[in-house]
């Protein structure tokens, strides 16, 4: 009796820390205000004309650009805008690597006569190595957002989870831990 209620505690101890460690880490691409180009909102549409930058992940700086884009509204719930189908080319730089690939913004929330708020994915098409091993490989349809004040970009970012090597390593522990406690009762 002692040995299965020491079983089940331990099983439900392995549970409780590997639902409460398992949470990815996330790696950032912070987006600045916009250097050029401009960014306009309207009720029936958002359009862009070269917009371009400074990028920052962690100390590490260079830029990103996305080129002209006409996205036509499609519905509007109060200051909720909802955007038709599109796919704005972005190159993004920062040191040595280099990604682009293609916003798809969903939606935009005109938050007064100066701010709206983006939101959407980011595909990745191509990255370098470093960009890659982040989250970043081609093929990843990653998060993003960003905010714009008087039609420039004042910031955003594009967000990719990573998981956590302890969190392998705790998963691979707890299996080895319960296919042991298994054998010994086979």
């Amino acid at each position: 009796m002692a040995r299965k209620l020491t079983f089940a505690l331990s099983l439900l101890l392995l549970v409780g820390l590997m639902s409460g460690v398992s949470f990815a880490n996330v790696i950032q691409i912070t987006l600045g205000p916009s250097s050029q180009g401009t960014i306009t909102t309207t009720a029936s549409f958002a359009q862009f004309s070269s917009v371009s930058g400074f990028a920052y992940q962690g100390s590490n700086s260079g830029n990103y650009g996305f080129i002209n884009g006409h996205i036509p509204v499609t519905s509007t719930v109060g200051n909720l805008h909802n955007l038709a189908t599109n796919a704005e080319f972005v190159t993004v730089s920062i040191g040595p690597d280099t990604m682009s690939g293609f916003f798809t913004l969903d939606a935009f929330a005109q938050l007064s006569s100066h701010v709206a708020a983006f939101v959407g994915t980011f595909t990745v098409q191509g990255s370098t190595p470093g960009f890659a091993s982040q989250g970043f490989k081609s093929g990843a349809v990653v998060d993003t957002d960003f905010t714009t004040y008087n039609g420039h970009m004042s910031s955003g970012e594009i967000v990719a989870p990573v998981p956590e090597p302890a969190t392998f390593a705790l998963i691979g522990s707890g299996l080895l831990a319960t296919a042991g406690f298994l054998r010994r009762k086979m």
